[in-house]
């Protein structure tokens, strides 16, 4: 039964404060309705709060199996991205559930061997030599000096951007850079090498690093003033002083 005086969809969604989460939720629960209905989409929120109505009371009335109404909406979904799959038939599961109607255990497995499974849809080609080589020429120096660092040391995206000023030393032979316990997924810390042109990309870098972020805040001003991205620190202490999403895109 409704829990409140809210609309049943509305009130759901109502529970999770990102709004991207409302919207892929929000996808999931009209193609299920969709889907069991053999019903046209609409963007009408009020037609969807009807058809869960009338699902709901067709539940009470026994004419209605969830379990065989999820297996229908997995079968659609099998052209999808497995995430995407997913993240529908999840919402679904949740949105039931938030209404004290869930799947057996059976049910549940039977189900996921029906949802597409998460992995990799695109195959990696081989980083050889001449592809490192077009890609570096197209690098300007803030992404160059990380890109080699990352080639010739094998250290992970997440933990190059987490490096400070004081984890590389630059006056050894080969340059070590010390990886501390809380950048790494494992947790253990280590010591690795670059090379010596990743070193002398560095040194390059780190004649414009100031500059960068004194320039980087008057771009990010409006951003900031507008809420939508943080303050640029001029007391960051990491070589690389910008975001994950940043160095990747």
């Amino acid at each position: 039964k409704q829990q409140g005086t809210m609309p049943r969809i509305a009130e759901f969604l109502d529970l999770y404060p990102k709004v991207n989460t409302r919207r892929a939720y929000q996808a999931g629960i009209r193609l299920f309705f969709d889907v069991t209905f053999k019903h046209k989409r609409v963007n009408d929120k009020a037609v969807y709060e009807d058809l869960a109505d009338r699902y709901f009371h067709e539940l009470e009335q026994g004419t209605r199996s969830l379990a065989t109404d999820l297996l229908a909406l997995a079968t659609s979904l099998e052209a999808s991205p497995p995430k995407t799959a997913h993240i529908r038939v999840a919402a679904v599961k949740e949105f039931f559930a938030n209404y004290g109607i869930e799947l057996s255990t059976r049910e549940t497995k039977n189900l996921n061997r029906r949802v597409p499974k998460a992995y990799a849809q695109t195959e990696e080609a081989e980083l050889t030599k001449e592809t490192l080589r077009v890609i570096l020429q197209h690098c300007e120096l803030k992404s160059r000096a990380p890109f080699l660092m990352l080639v010739s040391s094998g250290m992970r995206v997440g933990e190059v951007v987490q490096i400070t000023l004081k984890d590389i030393h630059l006056d050894k032979e080969p340059v070590e850079v010390h990886i501390r316990a809380h950048y790494t997924k494992t947790g253990e810390k280590r010591t690795v090498f670059i090379s010596n042109e990743a070193a002398e990309a560095v040194r390059e870098w780190l004649k414009i690093r100031d500059p960068f972020i004194k320039s980087s805040k008057r771009r990010n001003a409006g951003l900031v003033a507008g809420g939508r991205s943080r303050e640029k620190k001029p007391d960051d202490n990491r070589l690389f002083p910008f975001a994950y999403k940043v160095l990747v895109t």
